[in-house]
């Protein structure tokens, strides 16, 4: 094994598997806010004759109200959206993608007290948009 031929190609092979480009991508940055955010789950709907005497403002007082809990949306971050989902679809709560990998995507102005908003990065949830 003195001979320097075979130890040139033991480092050419070394070097070789060693270099070369990675397939990984690098996991996106995820910035948790400092204040929670609050999404209301298990929440009483007014009677529709209730519903009658109040005013869109009123209801959603209302709404917030007959929660049974609230949510802290943070706790999506860096998870994956499949993983996202399934945690609030169990509390009520619906997950809407509205930006996709730094891609704004059309969403209704529709109200949902009980909806999260997210951006989404390499299949990560990056940041919340919003509630409702």
């Amino acid at each position: 094994m003195r001979d320097p031929k075979i130890w040139l190609v033991v480092w050419a092979v070394v070097l070789a598997t060693g270099c070369g480009t990675s397939t990984s991508r690098p996991s996106p940055t995820v910035t948790k806010p400092k204040i929670a955010i609050y999404a209301p789950y298990d929440c009483l709907r007014p009677n529709p004759g209730q519903r009658r005497k109040l005013h869109l403002r009123h209801e959603l007082h209302y709404l917030y109200e007959h929660c049974r809990g609230r949510f802290d949306a943070r706790r999506l971050l860096g998870l994956g959206v499949g993983r996202a989902t399934v945690q609030v679809r169990r509390l009520g709560i619906t997950l809407r993608e509205v930006n996709v990998d730094g891609k704004r995507l059309e969403v209704t102005a529709d109200l949902h007290p009980n909806r999260i908003d997210v951006a989404v990065a390499a299949g990560e949830v990056v940041a919340i948009e919003g509630v409702g």
